[in-house]
């Protein structure tokens, strides 16, 4: 799917940077909630997402302000996380945090992420522009943020600015290869009415990622509202709701299906 290269790598992100923060930990901090804070670190890099957030929940138990643990214990629960009200704690846990630290360059850089995720754009690139702000000049990963700042500008239909933050990425590797950067085009060119465009685009980033299941849905959208062609809407659709098999998906599935239905009926 379009996240799952900015889930891996934030997983290793996630963990160098919390780990390089705590060897900055004031003397004062319990030893028993680094310790936590540390075992929760060694769950994320193993994938283990319940114990990363639970020896998180742990460390805010010694420590309900420690602004680490609480960002992790919210990442691990959003990546986690079955429905929509715990992603909406999740995303209140990341604001609480920061809340404690407004001029934290990892909270703010997180809390953005989420929102993403969570598909609050218009939230989030306040955020994101604010870690662009705090961002420190030797960040490994300044790509990825400005691939996130891409994604908010885009689904804001922000025009200008997106192109600004998707132009340079498309000439860098390994970026120019992910399927988001052509996704996020799409979104542009259908946002100005150039749907031939946008087909491609989109038809780009499936080609780099045949599970890249938001391309099927944006490109059986472009074929199905814009350009006409039922035929090619319909395998669309088809191909996205193949790709929709968690239980979550449940909803989405049943809403291509009668999409789906309409179109044959139709025709």
């Amino acid at each position: 799917m379009i996240f799952q290269r900015q889930i891996q790598t934030a997983h290793t992100r996630v963990c160098c940077l919390f780990l390089t923060l705590l060897l900055i930990l004031p003397a004062c901090t319990p030893p028993e909630s680094s310790t936590e804070l540390l075992q929760a670190l060694e769950d994320l890099q193993d994938n283990n997402l319940s114990e990363a957030s639970y020896h998180a929940e742990m460390c805010l138990k010694q420590e309900p302000d420690n602004v680490y643990a609480l960002l992790l214990h919210s990442y691990c629960s959003l990546l986690s996380s079955a429905n929509e009200a715990q992603r909406a704690k999740a995303i209140f846990n990341f604001e609480r945090a920061s809340s404690l630290a407004p001029d934290s360059f990892l909270v703010n850089y997180y809390y953005g992420w989420a929102l993403c995720e969570n598909q609050q754009y218009r939230e989030a690139l306040p955020v994101l522009e604010k870690a662009q702000q705090l961002m420190p000049d030797d960040f490994a990963h300044k790509t990825d943020l400005l691939m996130l700042l891409a994604r908010a500008s885009a689904s804001n239909n922000l025009q200008e600015k997106a192109l600004r933050y998707l132009q340079p990425i498309r000439i860098r590797q390994p970026y120019a290869n992910w399927p988001e950067v052509y996704n996020n085009l799409g979104l542009l060119a259908l946002n100005r009415a150039d749907y031939k465009s946008a087909e491609q685009f989109f038809k780009r980033s499936i080609a780099l990622n045949r599970e890249d299941v938001l391309a099927w849905q944006n490109l059986a959208v472009t074929y199905d509202l814009y350009l006409n062609q039922p035929k090619k809407a319909k395998l669309a659709y088809i191909e996205c709701m193949a790709l929709l098999q968690k239980p979550e998906h449940k909803e989405d599935k049943v809403k291509i299906q009668n999409r789906i239905r309409q179109i044959s009926t139709r025709n």
